[in-house]
């Protein structure tokens, strides 16, 4: 078809003057081609948006007309102007499109014809314009639009909108004037709309106006200086409605406001501003004054060093001059500043100065810096005053030495100072020698020696003097040095020699000791005699030694001869003879000694000539004949006749009486028990003969008694009580008499003898009364267990089960089942007893224990001594429930066991590991590990491995040690108190059984019958000596030891608050093994705080269990492999203590039993340690105590003792030592082993209260 547009005609429309739509329609003619639809558009339409501002462009809209289009359904596309893309909201057109002429498509949907027309977009509304509602506002709100509200508006295009006010003054009314506001709306298509509001302005309220705040730091802060704001715009103005108030206008409020400025400090003052508001309408002013503060709250600006170092400057003092420098200050609101500076040593007022004489040492220095406000600021600055002068040296620059005895001499160096000072410290001295000579180098040293080689010279010194900082200054010394010292020489000491020895002999006499430090030239002696012809008398020794300078010295020694075994004579004692003696029988030669002449001894330079004279009384009161015996010796060699001295003559009486008027003295032996031991009934005896004391040996013993005339023997005699009367004649007639009783007992205890095992079988018993036995039980007679038992005296003695002779029936039931030991005791008339044992098998062959029978397994637990081992368990299969414990005789039996089947058997005990465990074992065992003495049995060697470990090492011994303290509780290694080893097993080894696998458990297999022979070796763990008790269950040793070991000390009295040293002493010597034991204290009384041995010297405080976990209670163990010689006397223990309360000793320590105290000795013995405390009043004497650890010897005396002389001499009697006697003289002497010459014996003889004590002292080497 074609296509051409004619258009027709265009519709106007208006409302009311207002342009509202243009509609204009242009005929579109279409050709048809070919088909059946035809279509016909509109050329251009024009569209109006309405208010919503789109348009749908529907087919009707477009076409003018259509035929044949079946069915009538289109498609309607609107194009971009430019006809070639559809806008986005084809078919509808939007605000978008206003203005453009966009094409349109119209097409038949079912045939695809179709036909174009355009549409014109175009906005013909006025903007939609509503204004907001009528408002009342403050007359110093804002009135604009943003703050009051705007109007609300909408179009479809682009707007403007404007306003404009029309005032209206009201003149002072309420409101007082209001605005009339008209809003203006165009759109850029020329569309206008318009509204209007009214806007009322309220009357003012004095009363609601907000003054500024006082800027006073209180209400508001105050202005700082420099520079303020003191602008009321800074500073605040008077509000309404929180705002500031308007001038004039619609408030008619004026506000003015004048300001009064009161000055204060510089830089500060104070603003009175007074503030006024005047309401133009009715005349009223509001006022108020502010407070305006202009304050310097800031201090200065303070710049200054922080350390200032200024040495000392005077030489006689230690002060320093100081200057201190000036601060730089400033102030933010003042020009004028005040500066103070404070010191230690005093305060100026100026910025910076000098400060004389201040005194060595570090110092904080305060400046402070102030504004005319009072602000005050502090800077700091610290001195230090410290010292750079070096001391004054002077020296002595001369200076003689002479050398010293050793030919050295050691010159300190303050030798070499003539007033050396420094201001501010001590000074050290020092000096070098400047050559390094005698082996002195060249360093600075507190002496300078100088030597043989110096002598003659001029040695150079330099002298040095330091203080204490380090400062130093020299000074040079020029010393002569010089020999002016003779050589020393120390004769021997005064000896006293025989008078038969070699004084020659220097062996005997001694040579002098010399010294020379430059060399000894000769020694040589001259001798001068003064002796009597018996070689007795002194001889003085001039010794002389020469140096090699030619110095000479001298010293004298006396040699004493004289006899030094003093002749000693004993002459005869007075002798009593009782019986018939002539005169001529009682000559001396016929007399036996000591009667029959005076001994001498030590004659041995001296000339003895003896003689005697008698004088013989027949009859006198006292005796039948008496001699008076006068003897006379003479030493010639002392004696000298006619000189009238009797010095070398002695006289002795002797007094010889013959004397026989008493009867004899007659001793009856004592009563005699005779004791029949033997198979006999009767004894054979004899009756001893009396003890006679006659004067003569004539004399005759007649015995009359019950078994006749004399002595015996006497033979056949019976058990009974016999008298026998002894009788003594003399030979002078005298006679006496006595009479003993002779009593002859059985002695001999019986002979038992036991049956070897019986067995027994239990009888049914019905206890019940059902007919049915329900228990087995019988009784068995002693006698089926006797095998014939006799007496010796008794041919029918008792027998029973026990001690007691009427216990001779046992029953035995089910509870007996298997071996029970019996005792066969057998009782004669006389009481003796004596027992075998046995055993009885009590068997249930009817059942009617468990109803059927079943066989016994079972054995003994000994230990070594075969004594039973009670309370160990006994596992069967190492079950619980088939566990027996042993009773006192070691026996355990299993019953009912099945017979056919395997078993093991395990004895175990862990009890009281303690029990048998003492420091004599542990002696033991060190002298079997040091290979002193070997344990001499395998279960030995197993009891001493306590730690299980297969070797036996000082381990072991330690660990038994803190058990025997009490340190421990159980033993290492998992070790238990007891074993057990299977007691048929023989040791491969017997010497070191810890190499083998021993068995400790039994093995049975296959069981066929009843077997009790399962026994087992019971090992106490830590017991090598045998002493555990296998009863005992808490393990307590009660056995007495047979010997004591005492220690003695002084039962002091203690002060509370006090420290004593308190001692205990050896009181006898023993070769010392070991020890061990427990003290008991009151730990509220005293505190022991230390517990040494001297005497012992490897004791260690491993030895003792101090502090204990047994409350006042202290342990001590100890031993050794090699004995200790203790000697009586010695320090065995020293306590130092501290009371606590005043108490002694004796009350508040004592031994204790929790550990045995004992002593052991090299011999085997075992001793009870006993001690004794005595009071200061029972240690009278003189008491000698060597302690071997300190090397050293105590020698006291009594407090209450006077000492009127006290030295010792060595075996030759040479003096060691004298100790001068005083009042104030303490109760002990203290030497040291070294202050004795050599080793050896010495004795110290003391004269206490007017008694002589000697006692010795043995030094070894």
């Amino acid at each position: 078809m074609r296509i051409g547009y004619t258009l027709s005609s265009c519709l106007t429309l208006k409302h009311s003057g207002k342009f509202l739509f243009l509609f204009c329609l242009s005929y579109l003619t279409a050709l048809p081609v070919h088909g059946q639809c035809t279509l016909a558009c509109n050329g251009q339409v024009n569209l109006g948006l309405d208010a919503d501002c789109q348009e749908e462009i529907t087919p009707a809209l477009i076409l003018q007309s259509y035929s044949g289009c079946m069915p009538e359904t289109f498609l309607v596309t609107v194009y971009q102007p430019n006809g070639i893309s559809p806008i986005p909201t084809s078919p509808v057109v939007t605000a978008q499109q206003i203005g453009l002429l966009l094409p349109v498509k119209v097409q038949h949907i079912a045939s695809g014809n179709f036909c174009w027309g355009s549409v014109l977009v175009s906005d013909n509304l006025p903007p939609n314009l509503v204004c907001p509602p009528d408002i009342t506002v403050s007359c110093t709100e804002s009135l604009d639009p943003f703050d009051i509200g705007p109007p609300q508006i909408s179009d479809c295009q682009a707007y403007t909108l404007t306003y404009f006010d029309q005032f209206t003054d009201l003149n002072c009314g309420d409101p007082t004037a209001y605005y009339t506001r008209t809003w203006n709306a165009a759109d850029v298509s020329g569309n206008f709309t318009s509204c209007q509001q009214i806007i009322s302005i309220s009357a003012p309220d004095l009363s609601q106006i907000v003054f500024p705040p006082n800027l006073n730091g209180m209400e508001a802060p105050a202005l700082a200086c420099p520079n303020p704001g003191t602008d009321p715009a800074n500073t605040g103005v008077p509000l309404l409605d929180n705002g500031p108030i308007p001038e004039g206008g619609s408030c008619d409020l004026f506000v003015f406001y004048s300001d009064l400025e009161v000055p204060a400090c510089e830089g500060a003052s104070a603003i009175l501003r007074n503030w006024s508001v005047l309401e133009w309408c009715s005349g009223n002013i509001e006022q108020k004054t502010q407070v305006i503060l202009i304050q310097d709250i800031v201090g200065p600006t303070v710049q200054l060093l922080d350390t200032l170092v200024v040495s000392t400057d005077n030489q006689l003092a230690c002060t320093a001059t100081v200057n201190l420098p000036a601060a730089v200050i400033s102030d933010n609101c003042a020009d004028t500043l005040s500066v103070q500076i404070l010191t230690p040593f005093g305060s100026i007022n100026t910025n910076g100065g000098q400060f004389l004489e201040v005194p060595f040492g570090n110092y904080e220095i305060t400046y402070q810096v102030s504004d005319p406000c009072g602000n005050i600021t502090e800077a700091f600055l610290f001195l230090e005053v410290i010292d750079l002068l070096p001391p004054v040296a002077i020296c002595d620059q001369i200076t003689a030495v002479s050398l010293g005895p050793f030919g050295t001499t050691m010159v300190f160096a303050e030798t070499f100072d003539d007033g050396s000072f420094d201001n501010c410290c001590p000074i050290t001295r020092a000096a070098r020698r400047t050559d390094g000579m005698c082996n002195q180098g060249t360093d600075f040293a507190n002496s300078v020696t100088f030597c043989c080689t110096d002598i003659g010279q001029v040695v150079n010194v330099e002298f040095r003097v330091m203080d204490c900082f380090g400062n130093a200054n020299y000074c040079d010394v020029l010393v002569f040095v010089s020999d002016q010292i003779d050589p020393e020489i120390v004769c021997p000491a005064t000896v006293t020699i025989s008078c038969a020895a070699n004084p020659l002999d220097l062996e005997l006499t001694g040579e002098p000791f010399v010294f020379d430090g430059c060399g000894i030239d000769s020694v040589y002696f001259q001798d001068t005699e003064d002796l009597n012809d018996c070689q007795i008398g002194s001889i003085s020794r001039t010794w002389t030694v020469l140096d090699n300078l030619g110095n000479t010295a001298s010293c004298n020694q006396e040699i004493i001869l004289e006899d030094q075994t003093p002749l000693i004579i004993q002459f005869p004692p007075d002798l009593d003879l009782f019986g018939c003696h002539l005169l001529a029988d009682l000559d001396p030669e016929d007399l036996d000694p000591p009667y029959d002449s005076p001994m001498i001894t030590n004659d041995d330079c001296e000339l003895v000539a003896t003689n005697f004279s008698d004088e013989v009384f027949t009859v006198t009161p006292d005796a039948c004949l008496k001699i008076i015996r006068t003897w006379t010796l003479i030493d010639w060699c002392v004696y000298e006749p006619n000189s009238g001295s009797t010095v070398g003559m002695y006289v002795g009486i002797q007094t010889i009486k013959v004397i026989d008027d008493e009867a004899p003295l007659i001793t009856c032996p004592p009563n005699q028990l005779v004791e029949i031991t033997d198979n006999t009934c009767q004894s054979t005896l004899s009756l001893p003969d009396p003890t006679v004391d006659d004067c003569d040996f004539n004399y005759e013993i007649s015995i009359i008694s019950d078994f006749g005339n004399g002595n015996g023997p006497f033979a056949n005699v019976s058990p009974g009580i016999y008298a026998a009367n002894y009788f003594v004649t003399d030979g002078c007639n005298n006679t006496s008499s006595c009479t003993t009783q002779v009593e002859v007992v059985d002695a001999k205890a019986p002979s038992p003898y036991c049956l070897a095992g019986a067995n027994a079988v239990l009888m049914p018993i019905d206890t019940t009364g059902n007919g049915q036995p329900d228990l087995g039980m019988i009784e068995l007679a002693i006698q089926m267990f006797d095998l014939g038992s006799t007496d010796n005296c008794d041919p029918q003695p008792l027998l029973s089960f026990s001690s007691n002779p009427v216990d001779t029936l046992a029953t035995f039931d089910c509870s007996n089942l298997g071996l029970n030991v019996i005792q066969l005791w057998v009782t004669d008339a006389s009481g003796n007893q004596d027992y075998c044992e046995t055993y009885v098998v009590i068997q249930d062959n009817s059942g009617a224990c468990n109803g059927g029978t079943q066989p016994l397994l079972g054995g003994l637990v000994l230990d070594e001594l075969g004594q039973g081992v009670s309370q160990v368990a006994v596992f069967l299969n190492d079950s619980a429930a088939t566990m027996e414990i042993t009773d006192p005789d070691g026996i355990y039996t299993f019953e009912n066991v099945v017979q056919g089947l395997d078993y093991s058997i395990t004895p175990e005990k862990d009890l009281d590991v303690r029990n048998g465990v003492t420091t004599w074992d542990l002696a033991y065992i060190q002298k079997h590990i040091l290979g002193i003495e070997a344990l001499d049995s395998p279960y030995k060697i197993i009891a001493a491995d306590a730690d299980r470990s297969g070797v036996i090492t000082t381990v072991d011994i330690v660990a038994l040690q803190q058990l025997i303290l009490f340190l421990q509780d159980e033993l290492p290694g998992n070790n238990t108190s007891w074993r057990f080893v299977d007691a048929s097993y023989d040791f491969l080894n017997p010497t070191n059984p810890l190499q083998e696998d021993f068995p400790e458990v039994v093995n049975i297999n296959n069981l066929v019958g009843e077997n009790l022979g399962v026994d087992f070796m019971a090992i106490k763990v830590g017991d090598v000596n045998n002493s555990a008790n296998p009863n005992n269950a808490n393990g307590v040793d009660q056995r007495e030891a047979p010997f004591s070991f005492q220690l003695s000390g002084l039962d002091l009295k203690l002060e509370a608050g006090e420290t004593y040293s308190w001692d205990l002493y050896a009181q006898q010597a023993i070769e010392l093994l070991g020890t061990q034991g427990s003290l008991h204290f009151d730990p509220t009384k005293v505190e022991i705080l230390q517990v040494e041995s001297p005497a012992l010297t490897t004791w260690t405080k491993a030895n003792k269990a101090f502090p204990s976990a047994l409350p006042g209670i202290m342990t001590w163990s100890w031993c050794t492999g090699d004995p200790v010689s203790l000697v009586a006397e010695e320090v065995v223990f020293r306590f130092l203590l501290r009371a606590k309360q005043t108490t002694q000793i004796s009350a508040v320590v004592g031994l204790s039993q929790i550990l045995l105290p004992e002593v052991y000795s090299e011999n085997g013995h075992r001793y009870r340690l006993d001690w004794h405390l005595m009071q200061p009043s029972e240690n009278i004497g003189l008491v000698v105590r060597p302690t071997v650890f300190n090397q050293q010897t105590e020698i006291c005396w009594p407090d209450e003792a006077r000492l009127d002389m006290l030295e010792i001499r060595d075996v030759r009697g040479t003096l060691i030592y004298i100790l001068p006697t005083s009042t104030d003289l303490p109760a002990c002497l203290i030497l040291k082993w070294s202050d004795f010459p050599a080793s050896g014996i010495y004795f110290v003889h003391a004269r206490l209260s007017g008694k002589d004590y000697v006692k010795r002292i043995i030094l070894m080497d």
